[in-house]
């Protein structure tokens, strides 16, 4: 085929996905792998927002081209609020000619702009890539594998036992003998922070097939990383030896809600106080309003990294009372007010301009 044939298809492609790409936003990802002695299937997954993208550059890490690995079928999401949100599937395979560990994966642009703990994350590209282990096909039932696939949809998290989950739940259809392990990791991208948390976010024990967040501070959209470890237990050499055999990230985005935030409060509905906040957005003075019959209350004000800016204690009463705050030499951006007493806590947002 002539070049001239070549750049002119490349030019029809682009006229044709000039809009869509423009479009697209990228909320999550992840890649299934399944090795067959020396070749690899992979099976990609991204989930857009706003529209679809008609194949991503896959690198195999064996030090050949970047491979065009096209979209096999594109799943409408639904539609939330003013936008449009797709799961695309890409599928390819490759050989390799010898056997060896190696790192693989894609990055693809750009990802949706209202990530919390990504700096300017509208302007960021996302960067997946994981390690799988090819062995020789002397090895016998290391040389073929499935990875294990998230069983648990992206972001689907919940509120339990006064904490928030998300539970990875792995497929398997492998050899017994498999061993896994869930390791809480950076999401794939430049810019990222771990999410602000009340006390800390980590993977339950001893798998670690659990991410706990207790508790996030304010409404949002947040990424994170979970990075699922695979080994087999196989007796090679006479004895049970255990054999790594791959990685599989999950770069996932989570929309947490205010009415989520509060519903894993101990006792936040069951506080008896009236809160109202005002001016909002304020600009150099924010005042509180609030009751809390027969009982002290420790009113404290945080940033979204968690900072206190501000903490009193002040005794309860049936009345309303109200507190004036300095917020003048405040950076500007969203705080949270806390209102607590013992166990039980209120918390509201507000805005400095």
């Amino acid at each position: 085929m002539s070049k001239f044939i070549i750049f002119s298809l490349l030019f029809f492609l682009l006229q044709i996905y000039a809009v869509p790409l423009a479009a697209q936003r990228i909320y999550g990802a992840e890649v299934y792998k399944e090795v067959l002695i020396d070749d690899v299937n992979i099976e990609a997954w991204v989930w857009r927002q706003g529209g679809s993208k008609p194949f991503i550059l896959y690198d195999w890490g064996d030090g050949s081209p970047l491979d065009t690995v096209p979209l096999i079928y594109s799943q409408y999401l639904g539609f939330f609020e003013g936008e449009d949100y797709y799961l695309n599937s890409y599928q390819g395979s490759h050989n390799f000619d010898t056997a060896g560990v190696y790192v693989m994966g894609f990055q693809d642009s750009f990802l949706v702009d209202d990530i919390v703990n990504i700096e300017d994350s509208g302007n960021k590209l996302i960067e997946v890539f994981d390690t799988v282990a090819i062995y020789s096909q002397f090895t016998h039932s290391l040389a073929i594998n499935e990875t294990p696939r998230f069983f648990t949809q992206q972001g689907n998290i919940r509120e339990m036992d006064g904490n928030i989950e998300f539970p990875i739940n792995l497929e398997s259809i492998d050899f017994l003998g498999e061993l896994y392990r869930g390791e809480l990791a950076p999401f794939p991208s430049e810019g990222y922070s771990v999410p602000a948390a009340s006390d800390s976010i980590y993977m339950s024990h001893p798998a670690g097939l659990k991410m706990i967040w207790d508790d996030p501070i304010a409404p949002g959209r947040y990424a994170v990383g979970i990075v699922v470890r695979e080994w087999r237990q196989n007796s090679q050499s006479g004895e049970l030896d255990t054999f790594f055999l791959s990685t599989t990230m999950r770069a996932m985005t989570m929309l947490v809600t205010e009415e989520l935030i509060l519903s894993s409060l101990p006792g936040a509905q069951s506080l008896p106080a009236v809160v109202s906040i005002y001016p909002n957005p304020a600009a150099s003075m924010v005042n509180i309003d609030f009751a809390a019959p027969g009982q002290s209350v420790e009113v404290a004000i945080l940033n979204l990294e968690g900072k206190v800016m501000r903490r009193l204690e002040v005794e309860g009463s049936s009345a309303v009372r109200t507190e004036q705050i300095d917020v003048a030499d405040w950076p500007s951006g969203v705080y949270l007010l806390r209102l607590q007493t013992g166990s039980e806590q209120v918390v509201r947002r507000f805005v400095v301009e």
